[in-house]
Order: structure tokens, then sequence, then C-alpha cells
């Protein structure tokens, strides 16, 4: 997807904190054509990663995010693979 040419307003929804020192900063972005996207902003020390994903690409991982924390169980604080 090529990056929309007209204005946009990001709003911050949430800062995660990350295993490995990492963190994750989910961002509303609204275009003014009316295109919303959900933005990743994840930090590893001085480097970024940005990923802009639509509501069909959300919907997809939200799926397989569910389906991963079915399978996954809390050890000691920290999240264990839950798989055989």
């Amino acid at each position: 997807m090529t990056a929309p040419t007209d204005q946009e307003t990001v709003t911050e929804r949430e800062a995660i904190a990350l295993p490995w020192g990492k963190e994750m900063v989910v961002q509303e972005v609204a275009y003014d054509s009316g295109l919303k996207l959900l933005r990743l902003r994840i930090r590893e020390g001085k480097r970024f990663t940005i990923v802009d994903l639509d509501a069909r690409a959300i919907t997809r991982l939200r799926a397989l995010t569910e389906d991963w924390t079915d399978g996954a169980e809390m050890v000691d604080g920290v999240e264990r693979d839950g798989g055989d």
C-alpha cells in the first residue's frame, strides 16, 4: 500500500512494553480522505519499525493472536509457549 498524500491526524492509543526491552506504541491514523489505519511503532533501542495496518489486516492479525494466546500460558509472569 502506498502512503496517502493527504493530511493525517495521529492519535496515540497505548504504549506496550515488549520482551527484551522493546516498546510498541499503537496509534490511530486518520486521513482527510476518510482512510483509517492502525499504526504500530516498535522501538528497539534507537531503531524504529513502523507498520500501518488496515481493518482487513487487523481482523486477520486478531484471529492469529487469539489462536496463539489460547496455546500460551503464563509462568512466573512470563508467557511461555503452551504447545506440546
